[in-house]
């Protein structure tokens, strides 16, 4: 199977934790050409505090 391999390979033993709105994929349920499919890839990174100036 591609994706345990893949998963395996890119995480490791590290969990995968799901739908928790980090990354986001988003493909077409069917595309025109099989040999293109169009891929979005979304990254939220928490907005972080500025530390209080002194």
């Amino acid at each position: 199977d591609i994706w345990t391999a893949l998963r395996a390979k890119t995480f490791g033993d590290r969990p995968i934790a799901e739908e928790d709105g980090t990354v986001l994929l988003d493909a077409p349920v069917t595309a025109l050409d099989a040999a293109i499919v169009p891929l979005s890839v979304h990254i939220f990174r928490p907005i972080l505090k500025a530390a209080p100036s002194r």
